[in-house]
């Protein structure tokens, strides 16, 4: 019977095996895209999984932040809820950029993305 020491069969197994080439793995981009007319969107809200209290909580913040901040175009994605029945949130937010609170802050609103987000233009202090 022949003896094989552990050096002798680290050689014999490195022997088959080829080393790997080092090349640099680049991460798939997938970008968003969006229709043409949304131009220079400064800041986005996604308001998929929220309830409809946080969503309109959510709303009311970011919309009189940006305000405040003068920004002139926002982004907010509501998607378009499922197939079978249109989403709550994406049903609801426009009764609520028409209500006071908020109205004083738009200039106006459009909806972009196959109605699954909505362009709102700011009014300036």
């Amino acid at each position: 019977m022949l003896e094989v020491k552990d050096f002798d069969l680290w050689t014999a197994l490195t022997s088959t095996v080829t080393p790997l080439k080092h090349t640099k793995v680049k991460p798939e981009v997938k970008a968003l895209k969006f229709k043409r007319n949304i131009q220079s969107i400064e800041y986005s809200l996604d308001l998929h999984g929220y309830s409809i209290q946080d969503a309109y909580k959510n709303v009311i913040s970011f919309i009189s932040k940006h305000y405040k901040r003068q920004t002139k175009r926002i982004l907010i994605i509501t998607g378009k809820g499922k197939p079978t029945k249109e989403g709550l949130i994406h049903h609801e937010i426009v009764d609520w950029l028409n209500r006071d609170i908020l109205k004083q802050y738009i200039k106006t609103f459009t909806w972009v993305n196959n109605s699954g987000a909505i362009q709102i233009y700011l009014k300036r202090k």
